[in-house]
């Protein structure tokens, strides 16, 4: 993660190892190598089926970029990944993704060796309900609620977080407003994370602009990789 440009954006290629990317991930990596991405972001808020180690070995197998673990449960950790985003989903209160999910993989992270990046998870309404709020079983903050997303994203710094990510969901219907974004940088000290609701390169060149310091993109990919 030590990636983040002064002068262009850090843009991270997302990716879910699931079975209804199953042919399209050869695609997927294909259209991340040939363009400008930092790393490879790997996971998803539901595995369908058992072949989570061969995709994982696969996208080691087909990249040189920095594989790292983006996990919804501490079933998703394989010996492949560079780091992991140890996510504190902070914007809801449910303790399985404050602590529990943390307790259940930290021997696992260790064993394996591999770099733990801790991250707050604030999740925001991008105008759907989200898989990650059905599968937490916690409600993303409301766009308008400036001064609760703030609170929370100061919550998050005065934690120790190495990085706040602010998620939209993926395939949102809209990013995160960019006034918001604005407000949140001004604010807070430690490099922001934007993911959910980017549709092209000009809404990650107005995220770039507006503070996001990493942009994750996932559904433009897919999109892409489907023509």
């Amino acid at each position: 993660m030590n990636s983040i440009s002064d002068s262009k954006p850090s843009v991270i290629g997302l990716i879910d190892p699931d079975k209804k990317n199953h042919n399209l991930i050869k695609n997927q990596l294909r259209y991340i190598n040939e363009n400008d991405f930092c790393s490879v972001l790997v996971g998803g808020s539901l595995l369908m089926d058992s072949n989570f180690d061969d995709r994982i070995n696969y996208i080691s197998s087909k990249t040189n970029l920095p594989l790292i673990s983006f996990p919804s449960s501490s079933s998703q950790l394989h010996k492949k990944f560079d780091a992991i985003l140890f996510l504190s989903l902070i914007s809801g209160r449910n303790p399985q993704y404050l602590i529990g999910e943390h307790v259940n993989s930290a021997p696992i992270i260790h064993s394996l060796g591999i770099e733990s990046i801790p991250v707050g998870y604030i999740l925001i309404d991008g105008g759907g309900l989200s898989s990650v709020e059905l599968m937490s079983n916690t409600r993303s903050l409301p766009m308008e609620k400036v001064d609760i997303i703030i609170a929370h994203a100061l919550a998050s710094q005065y934690l120790g977080h190495k990085f706040i990510y602010l998620e939209c969901g993926s395939g949102a219907k809209n990013a995160i407003d960019l006034n918001l974004l604005q407000q949140i940088k001004k604010t807070v000290s430690i490099p922001l994370i934007v993911g959910g609701g980017v549709k092209n390169k000009d809404d990650i060149k107005n995220l770039y602009n507006s503070g996001a310091d990493l942009i994750v993109v996932g559904t433009m990919i897919e999109q892409t990789s489907k023509q």
